[in-house]
């Protein structure tokens, strides 16, 4: 995004690495964080150092990688990460009883897939993320 968490994480002290694949997003990020870096890439197409963050903070960004990859590149993320680090997501979840795909298209080309809980927890187990903790926004607050 724009740079509102490298923003917030840089203030608290953290030396901080943006990332999007949008160019002017990099560039807003780059003009509000100067001291912090942002990388410019795809989430379909990651080429980022091994073991290197101790963090990943990924808020509302996976849902928008295809779910025929989502397995490949949690399994990136996961190996960005230096030992005993922690990536965190955020993702929109299906109201319905099952995984929903939405956009990609012509008319709306902001792709999104929506998972259920046991769908998201099984990709995780599929790369060896390990849940630490987990919420859930209750229907009736949205």
């Amino acid at each position: 995004g724009p740079g509102r968490d490298v923003q917030y994480f840089t203030g608290l002290g953290h030396e901080v690495t943006g990332l999007d694949g949008c160019k002017e997003f990099v560039d807003m990020c780059q003009k509000m964080c100067p001291t912090s870096s942002t990388l410019q890439q795809d989430l379909h197409s990651l080429d980022l150092p091994t073991q290197h963050f101790d963090g990943i903070f990924a808020n509302a960004a996976l849902f928008h990688v295809k779910r025929s990859e989502l397995q490949r590149v949690l399994g990136e993320l996961k190996a960005a990460v230096a030992p005993n680090g922690v990536i965190f997501v955020s993702n929109p979840r299906s109201m319905q009883d099952q995984d929903m795909e939405n956009g990609g298209n012509s008319e709306d080309m902001r792709y999104g897939h929506y998972q259920t809980l046991e769908s998201w927890r099984a990709v995780c187990g599929r790369v060896g993320l390990e849940e630490l903790e987990h919420y859930m926004q209750d229907q009736d607050m949205e």
